[in-house]
This record gives C-alpha cells, structure tokens and sequence, in this order.
C-alpha cells in the first residue's frame, strides 16, 4: 500500500486553487481522514487519535473515490471539542443513488466527541458536506468504510479529494502543515502504518514588508562615526505596489550623510526622506542604504524608526514599519598617580606612575596629558605603552 497526496495553494483575495511543484504550511487549520477496512461498532471517539482538526465556518465539501464493485458503505463523521454547549451542525451526503440529510442541530456538551454514523448506497464517489450556523466548530475525522471491502487488488487506488477554506483574517505567508494516516491491518501479523505530508501557504494579493539593520557588527558608535544602515523595503504578494512612502525617524545625536537607493530605474543619491518609489512589482524588494553620522550632541542608545506606505492598484493604503537600535558612547577617563619613591637625597631620582583608564564605551580621541613639574625638577626617563610622549619646556 502507497499512499501519496496533492499540494494546494490557497489565495486569500480568491480562494484555493491546484497548483504543483509548490512547497507549503504548519498549523492545526486541516483536516484529517481515516480510509478503513474494518471499524468496530460505535468507532474510535478518543480525540487524541489521529487528531489533524479543522476550524472552519464555511461550508466543506468532501469528494470521496469508491473502490469499484462495492455500493454499500459506512459513513463516520466524528466532531470534538465543540465551542458551545448547543451548535447547529449539519451532515449531507450525496451519492449517485440519493441524498442523505443525516444530522442537524446537534446538541453537545464543551470538550465532548461525538460520531454520527449513516449506511449509504454508493457507486464510484460520495460527496460529504459538513456545516453549521455556529461561528466555530470542530471535525476530528470522516471514516468511510465497508463490510464487503476485503482489501485493495494490486494496483487498485483509492482517492479521496477534499477543499478547505483559508480564514479571511489569516495572515499572509502563513505556512501550515496539512498530514494523513492510513494504517492498514490484515489480521494475520501484517500491517503497515502510513503517513503523507503536505503544506499549504497562504498567500496575498500584496505583502507589504520593511526590515532595518545595522550593515556591520558593531552596535556601539561615538561622536565621528558613520554607521551603515540597509533598509528592505519587499512586497511579497503577487500584485504590484504603488507609491510606496519610506520616511525614517532620525535619532537625537545623529544626522544624515547619505542615501542611495533604486526607484525602479535607476539608482538616486540624495540626503533627505521622503523616499518614494513609483511601483513595486509583486514578490519583488528594493534596498535603501542609509549612512548617519553620529554627533556629540547626544548619548545613549538610540532607536532608529522606518516606516512605509504604499498603495493597492485600486487606492486602498497598506502600511509596515521597523526598528533598528544601537547606542552612541562616549569615552569616561579616570587617572591616578603615584609616587614609587616617596623620599630622596638632593641629586636623587623620584619615580612616579601615572594611570590613566578609559572605563567608557567608545574610543577616547586626542587625550592630552600635563605634568606640571616643581621649580627645578628634570625629567630624566619618560615612557608610555600606549601614547605617544612629548617633553616641552614653558
């Protein structure tokens, strides 16, 4: 036994469609079906077991291939963990013989299962339809089965279509995770345990997205510097973008150096925001290199806020926005100074060192330091391991 199984791709703005060769999503938005050869009387109401459940509140429509020579099938339809103690839940099942109006307003307890089980005559494919009036519910599994079904020929297949609705307040990029089970069991010591995986995306008309950073590793800036920020500007949906707004909140104790970034066609220099790009096409980002020289005005850290808007084709405004932080030091020295030698003859050395500390967090710059000598006293040895000496007379 093999078992295999499609790839949907779902679209808010339009619904779902099929579409292959597409990677997709992880979540519990699916739903779950067990294809028995044997269900004991009653059936598995455990809600842990094979538990892949659905949320829905829009009507589902579950299209089930029927092995061939067979007309004669149990349909189980399993809900747990309902959200209120009294939901209008209905079940309809169309064959090619009638139709079956096998339940409606249901009335079930929070956190219990429940299984309705109806016997259909069928031939080549069944359609199950699950609804309710109620804002939420919850389907465990659809079990369809046969007494007369003694097992698959070889290369015999059994398929068993389905489609789901994706939420309209689902955000886009979503990737869910959509599983089935198939356990198969002889009876005689042989069975097999088998599970097909797939993914579904949500995906947008348009996807507005920014992202800002720092383009070095460096998080600590003093007065001079120059920090390197890229802003990502990327409509991950599939229609285009139009006027898309970029403005960025500059920080106390910084100012702009420079700007560069590509409108479409061509590449613009320039020192001020707004920046406006006429058109971005869909699944497509431009890039924004900002450079900010950093002041002695201000210290501390710092939040440096972008933020962008942009135009649907039909004038509808979207909106997205970032941060990026870091932190303008400033050098703090301290110094101490010792006398090595606290006593001496006329014509004797005195040895003195000096320690001077930088317990800042940024370099200290053009440090300047004065001895002042008593009357008469000479220099005779001066040395430093980290600045550069110079004696003077005055």
């Amino acid at each position: 036994i093999s078992i295999t199984k499609e790839t949907l791709l779902y679209n808010i703005e339009t619904g779902y469609g099929w579409l292959t060769n597409h990677t997709l999503p992880e979540d519990n938005y699916n739903s779950s079906f067990n294809y028995s050869k044997i269900m004991d009387t009653g059936g598995d109401l455990n809600p842990d077991r094979d538990r892949d459940s659905h949320h829905q509140d829009e009507n589902n429509t579950f299209i089930i291939d029927l092995p061939t020579k067979i007309n004669t099938f149990t349909v189980r339809t399993v809900f747990c963990n309902p959200q209120s103690s009294y939901q209008h839940i209905y079940v309809n099942i169309t064959t090619n013989y009638k139709n079956y109006s096998v339940l409606s307003d249901k009335n079930v307890t929070p956190g219990e299962c429940f299984m309705n089980t109806t016997e259909v005559n069928a031939n080549g494919q069944l359609n199950v339809t699950l609804f309710s009036d109620s804002s939420n519910w919850m389907i465990n599994a659809i079990m369809v089965d046969s007494g007369k079904l003694i097992g698959f020929f070889p290369g015999q297949t059994a398929n068993i279509t389905y489609t789901l609705k994706v939420p309209e307040n689902e955000s886009c990029g979503h990737l869910f995770a959509n599983d089935i089970k198939v356990n198969f069991d002889d009876g005689m010591g042989f069975n097999q345990y088998l599970e097909a995986t797939d993914d579904v995306l949500t995906v947008c008309d348009v996807n507005l997205n920014v992202n800002k950073f720092i383009n070095t590793s460096a998080t600590t800036f003093a007065p001079g510097d120059t920090i390197p920020f890229v802003i990502n500007v990327s409509n991950d949906g599939f229609n285009n973008l139009y006027n898309v707004t970029i403005n960025d909140d500059i920080p106390t104790g910084t100012e702009i150096k420079n700007i560069t970034y590509y409108n479409g066609t061509n590449w613009i220099s320039t020192t001020t925001f707004p920046i406006i790009i006429p058109e971005l096409t869909g699944n497509n980002f431009t890039l924004i290199s900002l450079y900010l020289n950093v002041t002695n005005t201000s210290y501390g850290e710092k939040k440096n806020h972008v933020y962008v808007r942009a135009q649907k084709a039909g004038g509808e405004y979207v909106w997205a926005e970032d941060d990026a932080f870091f932190v303008i030091g400033k050098p703090e020295v301290t110094i101490e100074k010792e006398n090595l030698v606290p006593y001496a003859h006329p014509g004797e050395t005195i040895k003195y060192q000096v320690k001077v500390k930088n317990k800042g967090n940024t370099l200290a710059r053009d440090v300047i330091f004065l001895d002042f000598l008593p009357d008469d006293f000479e220099v005779v040895n001066l040395t430093s391991d980290c600045i550069e000496i110079m004696k003077f007379d005055f």
